[in-house]
């Protein structure tokens, strides 16, 4: 689908995550990084913020914070937070419940390392992704999958 005309911007987007900030009252000197997809494909491109800092804050031995906000016309709203997780993150081609699945690597535990696979419940992804199955397919190269972010 083609990005609606009035997709928000990336500016909006800081701008939501800096309200975020204050209202948890988490630190104003977070680092993050920010990509644009549209994961529920109605023409808005939602916010993935990987925050990496500070350490102690955001990021702990286990992996850092993941934010996601919804896109609408012109403005985003919170919709949930992912921790702990290892970037890279990746956007899958597969859905549930009309929004993309996303994969991220948890590592870090008593556990091996692995990547798993977040599915959409209807209201927000999982916020805990520990507690999901190993994904096993391959990601690097992997034309049914979007690889957002360096690794961390």
């Amino acid at each position: 689908m083609p990005l609606a005309q009035n997709d928000p911007t990336n500016e909006q987007l800081i701008t939501a995550m800096t309200e975020h900030i204050k209202t948890i009252g988490a630190p104003a000197a977070t680092r993050y990084q920010i990509a644009r997809i549209d994961l529920n494909h109605d023409g808005f491109r939602e916010g993935i913020i990987f925050i990496d800092g500070p350490y102690g804050y955001w990021c702990g031995a286990h992996g850092c914070t993941m934010k996601i906000f919804h896109a609408h016309p012109g403005t985003f709203t919170y919709l949930n937070t992912i921790k702990p997780v290892r970037s890279p993150i990746y956007v899958s081609t597969l859905e549930t419940n009309g929004w993309s699945n996303l994969i991220v690597r948890v590592s870090g535990r008593a556990q091996s390392a692995k990547n798993v696979m977040l599915k959409y419940n209807g209201r927000n992804y999982p916020e805990n992704p520990e507690q999901a199955a190993p994904y096993s397919v391959s990601l690097e190269n992997n034309p049914s999958h979007t690889r957002l972010f360096n690794r961390y």
